[in-house]
């Protein structure tokens, strides 16, 4: 019965769209560019996006897959269109045409460009834009790597598919009308067809279900503003200030006590890390100091942030390894935290590592923060952008970061310019002291990081992930049980308003007020 109340939902949510969402521009040469994305959820606030720079801009909307290449994906697009129930049918309810770029034709390429280093890669540009972090963590997401091997045949031939999407989609930009460019990430292949839009000049969107981002040719990555949080937060008016902190709080006890936050929500489940047992830091006045390496997913977008010190984490953990053998942290021991999510996939690359440098030692990836901070008594952490960088200070043991990452705007932890910069802070790592009172300024970070975005489901349903799913069938029908016209209206109106004062964040204030 819960089946077909879904079912039932579907089709009444693909009947609204075509009735409320669908353009009145049919024969209009503007064209709005909405990426074809596999969740669900995209597809809802894409639609109502998408609506909105129609009507802006009198334009049609496309819906777009980023590339087909060859026979496979040809018959994955085929199951698609024999599935009533794809996403293809959600995007077809609501778009003027659905765009698929074959590549059967020969087209004009350049030949393989040949790289001296992994930086050189990442330095790569496009009419003056960088695009070379966005083949860099494609490659290591689609093949599951640590990282890249230049030489190789398969990231050759990748690389040489890069160059024709690339052609293809800035020919199709300089040769039709586009008014603007939706895409669902600014990380990975997805935020390509951004990067081709932004050098041609033209209004790129990265559009969530949960936050509302423009992208532009100084800030062409989604979260590349994080030195501006303290600037955001100093903005707000003192009630909003105080609610703001409150919140905060409240999340971060949650997640110290073992409990889910705000962030754990919006996550793919994982197990949290933290326990209900009380955490004791005593001060350390042993000669040995103890690290912890919190590290990341291999092939998990190194580069989401922007530029690290290293080309990716492998040799973040090959110059961390090396130096395990400095005469200077003789009296260091090396603890290695792996991220739980891909740790079964990674394990061996682990296993690698610390056979390479045996003073690295890895540690169960299910052990919690509260046995890390009590039992070993770790005195220091070292990672490149974890959330680690706001949850030990407030436990009075100093984090340093190898990137940019979202707690650069603040002082509660420590973010070297460079490598020779990073390895003095780790070779004195015992004089490095946490200012007191952070723990304001950590709350000030969480609330602007996670809580102030605008939610597209705020109407519908809170917590959309931990409850249902982003990529849930119920959301249909969630949407469909409680939309009315008011609440139609108001969307169009928020993103409209969002779109002509030219912010680059749609914020969220009225849930403090």
């Amino acid at each position: 019965m819960k089946k077909f109340k879904f079912i039932l939902a579907f089709f009444k949510y693909l009947r609204f769209n075509r009735k409320f969402l669908k353009s009145k521009n049919k024969e209009s040469k503007n064209l709005i560019l909405n990426e074809v994305s596999d969740l669900r959820s995209f597809s809802v606030s894409s639609s109502y996006f998408a609506k909105t720079l129609s009507n802006k801009y009198n334009s049609k909307v496309i819906s777009y897959y980023l590339w087909i290449f060859d026979f496979k994906d040809c018959i994955n697009i085929f199951i698609k269109l024999l599935n009533p129930f794809s996403n293809f049918y959600v995007y077809k309810s609501f778009s003027d045409k659905i765009l698929f770029p074959f590549y059967f034709q020969k087209l004009r390429s350049k030949k393989n460009k040949i790289f001296k280093s992994k930086k050189d890669l990442l330095n790569l540009k496009y009419n003056n834009i960088i695009i070379g972090d966005l083949i860099y963590d494609d490659f290591l997401a689609r093949n599951k790597l640590a990282t890249i091997d230049l030489n190789s045949y398969k990231f050759k031939f990748f690389l040489n598919r890069y160059f024709k999407i690339i052609e293809y989609w800035n020919l199709f930009i300089k040769t039709n009308k586009v008014s603007a460019i939706i895409i669902s990430h600014s990380v990975y292949c997805m935020g390509l067809l951004g990067r081709i839009g932004i050098s041609n000049k033209v209004p790129v969107y990265v559009i969530s279900p949960i936050s509302h981002y423009k992208l532009t040719k100084k800030n062409y990555i989604k979260w590349s503003d994080q030195n501006s949080y303290p600037y955001i937060f100093n903005k707000l008016k003192k009630n909003i200030k105080k609610k703001i902190i409150l919140e905060s709080k409240y999340n971060l006890s949650n997640r110290i006590s073992g409990k889910k936050d705000f962030r754990y929500n919006i996550s793919n489940p994982i197990k949290p890390v933290f326990t209900g047992k009380k955490i004791y830091k005593k001060k350390n006045k042993s000669k040995i100091f103890k690290v912890l390496i919190a590290s990341h997913c291999f092939s998990d977008a190194p580069h989401v942030y922007g530029k690290l010190l290293f080309s990716d984490f492998f040799e973040w953990l090959e110059f961390l390894g090396k130096l395990t053998n400095n005469k200077k942290t003789s009296n260091y021991i090396w603890y290695i935290k792996a991220h739980p999510a891909f740790y079964n996939l990674e394990h061996n690359i682990y296993q690698k590592i610390i056979i390479k440098y045996p003073k690295l030692k890895l540690l169960n990836p299910e052990i919690t923060h509260n046995d890390i901070i009590n039992k070993l008594k770790i005195d220091g952490i070292l990672t490149v952008f974890g959330s680690v960088g706001h949850e030990y200070p407030l436990f009075r043991i100093p984090v340093i970061n190898a990137g940019n990452n979202p707690h650069s705007g603040y002082d509660f932890n420590f973010n070297p310019k460079n490598l020779k910069e990073y390895k003095k802070l780790i070779l004195n790592f015992r004089n490095i002291k946490i200012k007191k009172n952070v723990q304001k300024k950590i709350y000030e970070f969480y609330g602007v990081h996670h809580l102030i975005d605008y939610s597209f489901f705020s109407n519908f349903i809170d917590n959309i992930n931990e409850k249902i799913g982003f990529d849930s069938f119920q959301i249909y029908y969630e949407f469909i049980k409680k939309i009315n016209l008011e609440i139609h209206c108001s969307k169009i109106n928020i993103y409209n308003k969002f779109i002509n004062d030219k912010s680059r964040r749609l914020i969220d204030l009225n849930k403090f007020k």
